[in-house]
């Protein structure tokens, strides 16, 4: 059995796992992912992604921490409110594998010019916002660098990952290309649906970032709490 190098020892138990092995760890440690919006979706993927030995990881976020959040938002403190989410989750991720390069960006997406100079050069993006003005400004940005894009997103007891890349992106799946819908903000979220779509997301990120899983473009995964099922299928 290959020996696992000192600084891979954290990792043993993925190492171990049948089909991914020291060569995936070394994929991950070699790549930069892109997490966008650190919210209760944000929350539950950063701290995989870290955990999981992802190399460099960006967190951009221009919100602070707000107490009426924390419900699904759990890696901030009640006494940490006010205080920038992009920061406190580059601490948190940072406690947690100092190897990791973390770097917060506590900066809101304009447009999508400016948002692919810091995309380039990422080998995946995750879209954890709760805007839909601003999910097409990030779809765009991807689409204009075929950056692989992950959109992770709940509402109610909802939770759902859709995959986009490849010459399929946000606006293709939308009724009207021209579309600049944007929802409410403040809708009801069971705080579970939240962290759910964050797992599913950083599960197929580090799957993709360990080269061990092709990036399936088109895919749509969600899971309803109210009912327990979920639901798959082809959107391209």
């Amino acid at each position: 059995m290959e020996e696992t190098p000192a600084e891979f020892a954290r990792y043993q138990r993925q190492i171990a796992l049948g089909g991914f092995g020291l060569e995936a760890q070394q994929n991950l440690k070699n790549s930069r992912a892109v997490l966008i919006g650190a919210g209760g979706v944000g929350s539950a993927i950063v701290g995989l992604l870290a955990g999981g030995g992802v190399g460099k990881i960006d967190i951009i976020d221009c919100d602070k921490v707000s107490v009426s959040n924390l419900h699904r938002q759990t890696i901030y403190k009640e006494a940490q409110a006010g205080e920038s989410k992009a920061r406190l989750a580059a601490l948190y991720a940072s406690g947690l594998n100092s190897s990791c390069q973390i770097t917060p960006i506590a900066d809101m997406v304009k447009d999508a010019a400016s948002l692919a100079k810091i995309l380039k050069g990422a080998d995946a993006c995750i879209d954890a916002t709760d805007s839909f003005s601003t999910r097409l400004v990030i779809s765009e940005a991807c689409e204009s660098l075929k950056l692989p894009l992950i959109y992770a997103g709940a509402q109610g007891f909802v939770s759902q990952v859709v995959l986009f890349g490849e010459n399929f992106y946000l606006r293709d799946i939308l009724p009207d290309k021209d579309a600049q819908g944007e929802k409410p903000r403040g809708l009801p979220i069971f705080p579970a649906s939240a962290q759910l779509s964050g797992v599913l997301a950083a599960g197929i990120a580090i799957r993709f970032l360990a080269k061990i899983e092709n990036f399936d473009f088109g895919k749509f995964l969600s899971f309803d709490f109210a009912s327990g099922k979920f639901k798959q299928m082809r959107l391209r």
